[in-house]
């Protein structure tokens, strides 16, 4: 399951991407003083320019291998409006911290967990969680105020934990039999399930409600028995997951804004 922001295409044909080589533009867009990074990606097999923002709110343009530089910069000036319009409705990049402070409540188990990031002088960094209040501490041992490697490192092997509990739980509720399940830092994807029964999820699925995480698990289930989204995929996820459509607008709404913490 994955979560894509706009993209501007000369066509609506999808182009089938071999190997791609970066570099930064030489120049920068800005709206309000705010940077909008620029940066061109030339990919082979890719017939036609196109352009949009990723989760960490770079203005990405894939040009076709052979083609100029001079008309890959023209295309972005040509768009600029367009470009500016879309850089005002992008979600902020925020790190995990500045992300708790604002929203304290993470999922854990089927539940709202609400929790309190905590510095500590000495001692090691720790996850301290009060199950039956549904409140959790991240005892935090930071060289600096407001250093983000510890409380990092802390969180995703507790989404590690939780998430692969999770999914045995849900597993087991519902009559699956996974193979391994793997929690990572991906890039657009929520989660993937693939041929060998292997389960690989995104840590920040902490950050959604229980039941949009539950949701993507129980997708990834699905796909244990259909492994591609045919009628009889949906079949099966609506009858496990009742409340889907209402999960699946919590994803669609909150997705981008989300992908993009701790990036």
């Amino acid at each position: 399951m994955s979560s894509r922001d706009r993209q501007l295409d000369r066509s609506s044909e999808e182009s089938s991407l071999c190997e791609r080589v970066s570099f930064e533009a030489p120049a920068d867009y800005s709206r309000a003083k705010v940077e909008v990074p620029l940066v061109y990606q030339r990919k082979k097999g890719l017939r036609r320019l196109r352009m949009g923002f990723d989760y960490e709110n770079r203005l990405i343009v894939s040009v076709p291998w052979n083609c100029p530089q001079r008309e890959a910069e023209e295309f972005v000036r040509n768009h600029r409006g367009w470009v500016e319009e879309q850089a005002a409705r992008l979600s902020p990049v925020l790190t995990l911290r500045e992300h708790l402070s604002h929203c304290p409540t993470i999922a854990i188990g089927g539940q709202s967990v609400v929790v309190e990031v905590r510095n500590v002088a000495s001692g090691r960094s720790q996850w301290i969680y009060d199950e039956k209040r549904g409140e959790g501490i991240f005892m935090i041992r930071a060289q600096s105020e407001g250093e983000d490697l510890p409380l990092r490192k802390l969180f995703r092997k507790v989404a590690t934990i939780a998430l692969s509990d999770r999914v045995g739980e849900l597993a087991a509720v519902h009559g699956f039999n996974p193979g391994r399940v793997t929690v990572r830092d991906q890039k657009s994807r929520w989660g993937s399930c693939s041929r060998n029964r292997t389960i690989s999820l995104n840590w920040r699925l902490l950050l959604f409600s229980p039941g949009a995480q539950d949701h993507v698990i129980l997708h990834e289930l699905a796909h244990l028995r259909h492994l591609d989204h045919s009628a009889n995929f949906h079949r099966l996820l609506s009858e496990l997951d009742p409340r889907r459509a209402e999960f699946e607008a919590e994803l669609n709404r909150d997705g981008a804004q989300l992908m993009r913490v701790d990036r």
